[in-house]
């Protein structure tokens, strides 16, 4: 059921955006969302807490991010802003990365 939401949001969403003279569709995902799997990470975003307050498990799971740092939400939104611009108008389809080189290798 991955990805139904999104193709929901898309089939009724871009009709609603054409007549309204256009608009953007930004859609965001997980880095193992590339790949469609996260070994290990089941269920990972309601695991997040336990990272942060896990010291070990967090620097274990910051060494595969190869800039050595989390994503913060703002950096994300940045991205989300660009996309959603004018500046980005001739960009479609297209996969934005934003893990900071975590999917990388």
């Amino acid at each position: 059921m991955a990805g139904v939401g999104i193709f929901l949001t898309c089939k009724y969403g871009i009709r609603a955006l054409l007549a309204s003279g256009g608009g953007s569709v930004v859609s965001t995902a997980s880095p193992p969302g590339l790949f469609g799997n996260a070994t290990g990470f089941s269920a990972y975003s309601a695991r997040m807490k336990y990272f942060k307050e896990n010291d070990q498990e967090r620097e274990a799971l910051t060494r595969l991010i190869t800039l050595g740092r989390p994503g913060e939400a703002d950096v994300v939104a940045s991205v989300t802003l660009f996309l959603a611009s004018d500046e980005a108008s001739y960009v479609t389809g297209a996969a934005w990365v934003t893990d900071g080189g975590m999917t990388a290798v």
